[in-house]
């Protein structure tokens, strides 16, 4: 009824005011500049109003509203079905179960609670770490002196074999979608058995997400894998599970922004005792679900 009462003309200015509206929301933004340019554009003539329009969106689509990282590669490397070995480990969670630990969604939520809270800060960043220094002229000097970095920081044997089990399968991925992590380094020079955070790192430069976004792929994983082993250990509801993962998103975010801000200062070390003597635990079995 509206539009068959608006002559053709004032329906497509109409049109043309809701289509920029719309792209302006889209792209984040300030919503007091959307407004205030709406008004604008209504009250003064249309070829001003239309620059104001065009300059909010041209600002929002190639400045500073466009978030410095490819979405895309980011997705791809927290996917679980990236072909990278990592549907065969548990993060600990197999053992824990085991030991009565983990026996149900409560349970579980605080065990990932606790992982996030360690494993997940460390890797978050190391992988940041990586990310940053794949593009320095001494990478490969860099990514040597993290890997002995995240040796350190894994004294359980049995850990630092799943993280290198975990790191040479996703480099063989990386392989396949990158040339090299960067112009100065080459996935050779991460040796035969390179630590997963690294890679991970490393992959994220070469799919052009930045360290803070390594860092959120780091941390996710850190929380997704052992969810997805829990859920098919247990028999657990899947629509509980990923509840837990979606409850745990802000904890998730917060960690790698935490490790992101400070690996340029220092890496983090909050290795957990009870992660270690579950991994080495869970490597002396005979018997096995999992390799970690």
């Amino acid at each position: 009824m509206i539009s068959r009462s608006l002559p053709g003309a004032m329906l497509q200015r109409c049109s043309r005011q809701l289509l920029r509206m719309r792209l302006l929301i889209l792209f984040s933004v300030d919503a007091g500049s959307i407004v205030g340019a709406w008004r604008e554009q209504r009250a003064g003539p249309r070829r001003e109003a239309g620059a104001a329009i065009t300059g909010f969106v041209t600002r929002a689509i190639y400045a500073d509203q466009v978030p410095p990282t490819s979405s895309a590669a980011l997705l791809a490397l927290a996917d679980q079905r990236l072909p990278s070995g990592g549907h065969v480990h548990s993060g600990g969670v197999e053992q824990a179960i085991t030991e009565g630990l983990v026996s149900d969604v409560p349970t579980l939520e605080r065990f990932l609670e606790r992982r996030l809270r360690t494993t997940g800060l460390v890797t978050a960043g190391l992988a940041a770490a990586a990310c940053a220094a794949a593009s320095r002229p001494d990478a490969v000097a860099a990514l040597r002196q993290l890997d002995a970095e995240t040796d350190a920081r894994t004294p359980s044997p049995a850990q630092r074999g799943a993280s290198r089990a975990q790191g040479r399968g996703l480099i063989r991925t990386a392989r396949a979608a990158w040339a090299a992590p960067s112009t100065t380094l080459s996935w050779g020079d991460l040796g035969a058995r390179p630590h997963h955070p690294l890679v991970l790192g490393c992959a994220a430069r070469a799919g052009l997400v930045a360290p803070d976004g390594a860092a959120l792929v780091a941390a996710y994983l850190a929380v997704s894998a052992p969810s997805t082993a829990a859920q098919r250990l247990l028999a657990l509801d899947p629509v509980a599970v990923a509840a837990v993962t979606v409850r745990l998103g802000p904890a998730i975010e917060q960690t790698a922004a935490h490790a992101a801000e400070q690996c340029h200062l220092y890496l983090p070390d909050d290795s957990d005792p009870l992660l270690d003597l579950l991994a080495e635990r869970h490597a002396a079995r005979e018997e096995r679900l999992f390799a970690s």
